[in-house]
């Protein structure tokens, strides 16, 4: 059989973005114009996202795009799109003059949790420094840092491993509200076996 290779033109376009404005400028009478737009810009974003574009065009796109989710009441969504291009940026920053800095260390895990794969395996190394650092021991903040780590654990789906950590957390605070219910989530996943 014969492949055909189509040649694409660049990910975003100017007219791609003028059709990002446009969607979000769209009323309740261009709803279906909207989310045909949107699943449209949806699968270019993550195109250029695999391809590491991040021009103007495409942060255009992807601000187009959230506010879309936004107007058809999925804020989690709108949130999703914007947050970690957003906090990765915020990211760099303090990052320049505060490497070794614990606040940094622990944004930037938990940026990476958020972002998942490669990432929140390399968010769970941070957790897991963090726990075994001396001043941790028996401290009430050891709890936060237990939390991240069964999550970064939970994210690849270890999940005897991270009901573990969360033991070892409750075992803390047994009445703190994090530590409960990231376990009664966990519950969910060791029952079903996934």
């Amino acid at each position: 059989a014969t492949q055909r290779h189509h040649r694409r033109a660049p990910l975003a376009s100017f007219s791609q973005k003028r059709q990002a404005v446009g969607a979000c400028g769209a009323d309740d009478a261009d709803d279906d114009y909207a989310v045909e737009t949107l699943h449209t810009l949806s699968e270019l974003l993550e195109e250029a996202e695999e391809a590491g574009d991040e021009s103007d065009t495409v942060q255009t796109i992807r601000i187009c795009n959230a506010i879309i989710m936004f107007k058809d009441v999925d804020a989690l969504g709108a949130l999703e799109t914007l947050a970690p291009g957003l906090g990765s940026a915020k990211d760099r920053s303090p990052r320049s003059w505060a490497d070794d800095s614990l606040l940094i260390q622990l944004i930037e895990a938990w940026l990476r949790l958020s972002t998942g794969g490669r990432a929140a395996q390399q968010a769970y190394y941070v957790y897991e420094e963090l726990a075994q650092h001396p001043g941790m021991a028996e401290s009430k903040n050891l709890i936060s840092v237990l939390i991240g780590t069964a999550a970064a654990l939970a994210i690849h789906p270890k999940y005897a491993e991270a009901d573990k950590v969360l033991a070892d957390a409750a075992s803390l605070d047994p009445s703190n509200a994090h530590v409960l219910a990231n376990r009664a989530s966990l519950a969910g996943r060791l029952s079903s076996g996934r």
